[in-house]
C-alpha cells in the first residue's frame, strides 16, 4: 500500500523587470494561480514581500506515493521555468514526513 507523501518545492526568482512592488505582486499573483489551476498543489509567497525584484515561492503537494507527488511538484518547477517575466534562480524539492 503506498505511503501518504508531502512534498515542497521551493522556488527563488528574480523579477528584473519589476519597477514596483506592485508589478512584484502582479507576476507573484499569475505564476501562484496558474500552479495552483494547473498542478493542483498548494502555493505561498515565502519571501520578503518588501523586496521588488525578487520573490520566493512553497510549493506543497500531498498524495499517495512518491511518484505521484514528485510528477506534480516537476510539472510546477517546468511552469515556473517557462513563465515570463520571471527567472527561476532556484527551485529545490524537500520530502517532509506526516504525522503519526
Amino acid at each position: 500500500m503506498a505511503r501518504t507523501r508531502i512534498g515542497l518545492l521551493r522556488i527563488t526568482l528574480s523579477l528584473p523587470g519589476a519597477r514596483s512592488l506592485k508589478d512584484r505582486r502582479r507576476v507573484v499573483r499569475s505564476l501562484t494561480d496558474r500552479l495552483r489551476a494547473r498542478c493542483m498543489v498548494a502555493v505561498a509567497d515565502t519571501g520578503d514581500p518588501g523586496m521588488r525584484r525578487e520573490a520566493e515561492l512553497s510549493v506543497v503537494a500531498v498524495g499517495l506515493g512518491t511518484a505521484a507527488v514528485s510528477a506534480r511538484l516537476e510539472a510546477a518547477r517546468a511552469i515556473a521555468i517557462r513563465a515570463f517575466p520571471v527567472e527561476v534562480t532556484e527551485a529545490d524539492i524537500e520530502w517532509c514526513e506526516p504525522p503519526g
